[in-house]
């Protein structure tokens, strides 16, 4: 037979058992609801801040691409910038939490460079407008970035689109 004390013993674990489960499924549906909810951007809807020394230009996006389909080129913008100046690139949160990638194009193919950035690792980059070097002087022409984001499709699905922010310096 069971004692009086075991039996209390048992329905304090179940008890504690059962407000453990109560907690988790509210903190699951709290989640849930928060993840439903959150105020997520299209992916044509970001914009990445480009800076020079004289001008500060807000850059939507060049293409926004769905797999499989065929992408729309948008205009260029065109920023001024001193052959000493450096290019500021800024990237808002939506694209600095997750992976994206930085393409420096110049005048003379060898100077071309490409970084990659991890999610959380840096929200804003530095190009110089002149590569230099005893073999090199290469002027920059363009500087794109890239990532892949979720946005929807025309049915309201969540799709993932590569969309590139695109810059024409004017290297003076």
């Amino acid at each position: 037979m069971v004692s009086a004390q075991t039996r209390k013993k048992n329905l304090k674990q179940i008890g504690f058992l059962a407000i453990a489960v109560l907690l988790v499924l509210a903190a699951t549906l709290g989640f849930q609801h928060w993840w439903n909810q959150r105020n997520m951007r299209e992916p044509q809807e970001v914009t990445i801040n480009v800076s020079a020394p004289d001008q500060e230009l807000e850059v939507s996006p060049y293409t926004v691409v769905e797999p499989g389909k065929p992408a729309e080129d948008h205009e260029i913008p065109t920023i001024r910038l001193g052959k000493d100046d450096s290019l500021k690139i800024v990237v808002p949160e939506d694209v600095a939490d997750h992976d994206w990638t930085l393409l420096k194009i110049y005048d003379d193919p060898q100077a071309n460079d490409e970084q990659a950035f991890g999610p959380h690792e840096s929200s804003e980059a530095s190009v110089p407008a002149q590569v230099k070097s005893e073999k090199l002087n290469a002027n920059l022409v363009v500087v794109e970035v890239t990532s892949v984001m979720i946005g929807h499709d025309e049915q309201g699905e969540e799709t993932p689109y590569r969309v590139t922010w695109s810059v024409h310096p004017e290297v003076k």
